[in-house]
């Protein structure tokens, strides 16, 4: 796919790439209250990890945090030996997956998807976080770029959209989403 093909993704041409989805888009406020977040000592199953990296799923090796599992799929575990900022970056970043998920935007290629997660995270996680993380001064500063210092809110439709736009040019035009809104007369 071309750089211009993907940024008409973007515009009007997004129903030309992707299937319309009525949920695509919907949901702009992490889903926290769907989840119970659980601190677990996930790296004792480093073995388990290196295991499942070799068995070409490499982004668990890790292990960092794990989501949807639990007797209810409703939890999301993460490393207990993080520290407290760590730990809110890593659960911020879980959340962003189930948003994602549940408004149909995510993206079945690992590799495509990670960045794209990775970047709202960073968009989403308060500037007094990301400073106490190692490379917190270049997550600031990416922060307020997607964020434009603030003035998009990624829990509003219109600051979401915005942010996923400077996403989508930090990642050389690729689309942000694996689906495009249905139309109004679709609704």
């Amino acid at each position: 796919m071309t750089v211009r093909r993907r940024l008409q993704h973007e515009t009007a041409g997004a129903g030309e790439c992707f299937p319309a989805n009525p949920y695509c888009g919907t949901r702009t406020r992490l889903p926290a209250e769907d989840y119970v977040i659980k601190e677990k000592y996930l790296r004792r199953y480093r073995r388990l990890a290196e295991f499942l990296s070799e068995a070409g799923q490499p982004h668990i090796a890790g292990l960092d945090a794990l989501m949807n599992v639990g007797p209810d799929s409703d939890e999301i575990w993460i490393e207990k030996g993080l520290s407290e900022a760590e730990k809110r970056f890593v659960a911020i970043h879980e959340l962003v997956h189930a948003r994602r998920q549940l408004s149909g935007e995510d993206f079945e290629d690992y590799q495509v998807e990670e960045p794209i997660v990775e970047l709202e995270a960073i968009a989403r996680t308060p500037t007094a976080v990301l400073g106490q993380l190692s490379n917190g001064l270049a997550l600031t500063l990416l922060h307020d770029f997607l964020t434009d210092f603030g003035q998009f809110n990624p829990n509003t439709a219109e600051g979401l959209a915005a942010i996923q736009r400077r996403i989508s040019v930090l990642l050389g035009g690729r689309p942000t989403t694996a689906c495009a809104p249905a139309s109004k007369s679709h609704e």
